[in-house]
């Protein structure tokens, strides 16, 4: 637990540089410890920081971000990755001015186009290697995670306008290049949704490809910005698929539960009684 006494914070950052010099080439290794990362106080935080950076794993990372560095490598891709998620996951880049958020942005958005060759090969529908860079640079030119850029709560808390319209920028010349990376597109029906486009917000949305549960779960991302923006036809068109989902699984519930029970599959019964409660809450 990062929040307690100082000692404790300087174990778990010692352990989490060892941890970071060893599985920053992964590409979970930010995953594996993100709630760590988020729990440190900002004195250790920044003393992680300055670990990594002067791991010889970032050493390697820097090289391979420099503009006239070595010929780009997977590797180096994945560990200058791996610290960019690192610095804006612990909170550290949340202390950076506005300046300093355009160079970062910038400096990574490079780095992005310097190693798109790495995945020229890749198949079109497969994610590119380095698809994160054009996100954190979003997010780290906003200064709000992306969930955060149009509403906080209950609340509207609108971004400022042109780190958005920089935001969206970098994430269309990402998706343009990985048409098939949701993480892109999502982000982006964000970013449209907080600047006011609803209708691109929407074309996006659709473009994703929504079926099923997701009809209920990720309409949930989309509908609350539409209808505070008074879009109601552009939300009918998320909306009424959902709508229709809901009502379709509820028809089929008595007949599902019957069989699930019939076949002595109880945990399966209380699955199905979770999704029907489920539905019966949601839009």
């Amino acid at each position: 637990d990062g929040s307690g006494a100082g000692g404790d914070s300087g174990a778990l950052v010692a352990l989490l540089a060892e941890y970071f010099e060893a599985f920053c080439h992964k590409e979970s290794c930010y995953l594996d410890v993100s709630a760590h990362l988020a729990a440190l106080p900002p004195a250790a935080a920044a003393d992680l920081c300055e670990r990594i950076r002067a791991a010889p794993a970032a050493a390697a990372a820097a090289a391979a971000a420099a503009a006239d560095g070595a010929p780009p490598t997977l590797e180096g891709l994945r560990r200058a990755i791996c610290t960019r998620e690192w610095e804006v996951g612990c909170g550290v880049s949340a202390s950076w001015s506005a300046d300093e958020r355009s160079k970062a942005a910038a400096e990574w958005m490079g780095m992005y186009v310097r190693h798109r060759p790495l995945s020229a090969e890749l198949d079109e529908r497969e994610r590119h290697h380095g698809d994160m860079l054009p996100l954190l640079a979003a997010e780290v030119l906003v200064g709000l995670p992306v969930s955060d850029w149009f509403a906080k709560g209950s609340g509207v808390r609108r971004a400022p306008y042109g780190p958005l319209l920089s935001a969206a920028a970098y994430l269309h010349v990402g998706r343009e290049a990985s048409p098939h990376n949701f993480q892109l597109t999502l982000a982006l029906v964000q970013c449209h949704a907080a600047l006011g486009s609803v209708h691109e917000a929407t074309r996006l949305y659709h473009a994703l490809g929504v079926k099923h549960i997701q009809q209920d779960s990720l309409s949930h991302l989309i509908l609350p910005p539409l209808l505070r923006c008074g879009a109601l036809e552009q939300a009918a068109t998320v909306l009424n698929p959902a709508q229709r989902f809901a009502k379709d699984g509820l028809r089929d519930m008595p007949d599902s539960l019957q069989l699930a029970f019939s076949s002595d599959n109880y945990v399966e019964a209380l699955e199905f009684v979770q999704f029907q409660g489920h539905l019966e809450a949601s839009w």
